[in-house]
């Protein structure tokens, strides 16, 4: 306790450092204390001038770490999901990798992936406010290294910060944004969520898998039974579990022919219902004889009795788009 006392009270060229400004110093930057003594000393306790000296030594140095670690594999990662808290019609979907799971457990780490979503998003929500059918835009890793956050500065000189913080190399791979017009919803569910930042009126989900969904509801529903969000919600569960390929086309059988099939309709699942569990373990693998690609009729995750062009029947919905990211999977045939 002595010892700090000295630091906080020692005369140098800055004069007399002040405690206050100290903790405010750090509680801007999370540099460590003996780094916001130095900047505090340096600028004569002119904190915002030391902030900026401490961002730009930050900088550099994570641009010598990213140098060097620059050819070091990144096979994991998270992906991170924004969506705005007011409504369904914005979404953006990034995935950002590292070198192990460890780093993509950190606080910096999942801090960065928010501030790329976040950053996706309202760069290119501006351009997609009047919409009259809904819009899907795929980012390149290239591309997203461009976009600058609210700090002014790109995403890829914050991407060499991070790198200097965690002490790994980073890309940032891709990423995709889905807006819909005010009359259309839109789904999104992210598996497993990790971690969930609030930032002002949005919020962003962390995790292995994401997936997102644009539909349409017309015609008369038991508004009790069709709620939007839980819709939309559990057809994300059902593209992440079974990953179709497209949307495909779905016609009903004619009665005649259901009335003749003597093979006796199972039950839905009670639990399936509920959703599959948010577990990365419990993502269900599919059979091994080959299932449909096409989503109307692939058989839905959460009621196997039906396929999913008969849920969507039942509901009175039209799925116009969709969108599912996987961790590290390969994207070589595009994103």
């Amino acid at each position: 306790m002595l010892i700090l006392r000295r630091l906080l009270h020692t005369s140098g060229p800055g004069g007399v450092l002040s405690k206050s400004n100290l903790a405010k110093l750090r509680k801007r930057t999370g540099f460590s204390f003996v780094n916001c003594k130095k900047a505090l000393e340096k600028y004569e306790q002119d904190v915002d001038k030391a902030e900026a000296w401490l961002q730009e030594q930050a900088q550099k140095e994570g641009w010598t770490k990213a140098t060097k670690l620059k050819d070091r594999a990144t096979s994991e990662g998270l992906i991170g999901l924004a969506f705005a808290n007011h409504n369904n019609f914005s979404a953006a979907m990034v995935e950002v990798n590292c070198e192990t799971d460890f780093v993509a457990r950190n606080e910096s780490f999942q801090n960065f992936v928010n501030q790329v979503a976040m950053t996706t998003l309202t760069h290119y929500r501006k351009d997609c406010e009047q919409l009259s059918e809904p819009v899907k835009i795929s980012i390149s890793g290239n591309d997203l290294a461009s976009l600058k956050a609210d700090s002014g500065q790109s995403l890829q000189d914050l991407t060499a910060l991070t790198i200097g913080q965690v002490k790994e190399n980073m890309t940032l791979r891709r990423a995709l944004c889905m807006f819909v017009p005010a009359d259309h919803y839109l789904g999104h569910y992210v598996h497993s969520p990790l971690n969930t930042i609030k930032d002002k009126d949005s919020f962003c989900q962390m995790g292995k898998y994401g997936s997102l969904v644009a539909f349409q509801q017309k015609g008369k529903v038991d508004k009790h039974k069709f709620q939007p969000g839980e819709f939309g919600r559990r057809l994300c569960q059902h593209i992440i579990g079974m990953n179709p390929l497209n949307i495909g086309e779905y016609t009903r059988p004619p009665p005649s022919e259901v009335e003749n099939q003597d093979l006796e309709v199972p039950k839905p699942d009670e639990e399936a219902s509920k959703g599959f569990s948010d577990s990365e373990d419990n993502i269900p693998a599919p059979p091994e004889e080959e299932l449909p690609t096409e989503m109307l009729k692939q058989e839905y995750l959460l009621n196997p009795s039906i396929c999913v062009g008969e849920h969507l029947l039942e509901h009175k919905v039209t799925i116009l788009d969709f969108a599912r990211f996987e961790i590290g999977e390969n994207i070589d045939g595009g994103s």
